[in-house]
């Protein structure tokens, strides 16, 4: 496999690879496994397993790799990049180092019935080993969103509750005041007036610091995507090996920079190693990254400036040069 496209100088603190490779079956073997007496397909089971005759993973690679050789991908940066379309293979190949490591995952994922036969075909190389290793995917980021929403939402309720019983409380103080019951009032005399205002001044003060003290300032919440940040930086610590499937997802420009800053860190100062499956431009031109493109005819590091998309954003960028600059004075 070509080292040339590994452009980036090396993270200077890293000193570890928890993942050095995975090895994808070739045409041949994908063959045997599939179409040998004892294949998975060979049954009744197998049948079944691939209805609608979905082969899926088998036949998603090979055409891809060089001629009948197998696929391997090579982890040795820091941060490794999964370049492609929907349809390329970026996801499934995180779910085979997922599957093929045992690494902790927060919720199910999308699997054909010959997954794990395919899976038993493929091979991990591990190196250094590592105090944890995660997937998080789209769904886990979505899925926190919305339990921090509820979570908001009712913690607000309650608040609201909380407020309306004391501003209850308040006015039954005022009127009893002013019929004469439990406060004494004389509202011929402009200082008794004066006092019972006070008081009740003071009793509204109360009650406010009285509902901070009970149940915290009001919930505003986040946005969307500083609180898929928080759920990310929660999640990875030090000396882990992550997989993240689109972390993109649900992040602003300005957010993606953030996240993109944090993993730069968690890599080179943390011992952690990221792999990726992104078609961001933030996340494909990081610092250090090597990239694969999953939608060149053969995969393959590549200069991640030379991909489509990028050569996309920088035509468009230079068709409005001119705007910016105008702009910009």
């Amino acid at each position: 496999m070509s080292k040339t496209a590994s452009i980036f100088a090396p993270i200077n603190n890293f000193t570890a690879m928890y993942l050095e490779r995975i090895i994808l079956p070739s045409s041949g073997t994908e063959d045997e496994i599939l179409y040998s007496s004892d294949s998975p397909i060979g049954t009744m089971k197998g049948l079944m397993k691939c209805h609608s005759g979905n082969l899926y993973p088998f036949g998603l690679f090979p055409e891809r790799s060089r001629g009948m050789r197998e696929l391997v991908l090579e982890f040795d940066s820091p941060i490794t990049i999964l370049y492609g379309g929907n349809g390329s293979g970026k996801t499934t190949i995180l779910n085979l180092i997922a599957e093929s490591i045992k690494a902790m995952r927060h919720s199910a994922f999308n699997k054909s019935g010959l997954f794990y036969d395919y899976l038993n075909s493929c091979n991990t190389e591990t190196g250094e080993q590592c105090r944890k290793m995660m997937i998080i995917t789209s769904d886990d980021v979505f899925d926190y969103l919305q339990r921090q929403r509820r979570k908001f939402e009712a913690f607000n309720e309650q608040r609201s509750r909380f407020s309306d019983e004391m501003s209850r409380r308040r006015a039954v103080y005022k009127e009893e005041a002013e019929l004469g019951k439990g406060v004494s009032v004389d509202f011929d005399d402009p200082e008794s007036i004066e006092s019972f205002h006070k008081r009740c001044a003071i009793m509204k003060n109360t009650n406010s610091m009285l509902i901070v003290k009970k149940m915290g300032i009001d919930q505003k919440g986040q946005s969307n995507g500083e609180t898929a940040i928080d759920f990310f930086t929660d999640q990875i610590t030090p000396g882990g090996l992550y997989l993240l499937d689109e972390p993109e997802n649900s992040l602003s420009p300005k957010m993606q920079l953030a996240l993109m800053d944090f993993i730069s860190m968690m890599a080179d100062e943390f011992d952690c190693q990221f792999i990726i499956a992104s078609h961001s431009p933030f996340f494909i031109g990081m610092n250090y990254a090597s990239v694969y493109n999953l939608d060149a005819d053969i995969i393959d590091l590549c200069d991640w400036t030379e991909l489509e998309s990028i050569q996309v954003y920088r035509d468009f960028f230079r068709r409005l040069e001119h705007t910016l600059s105008r702009r910009e004075e």
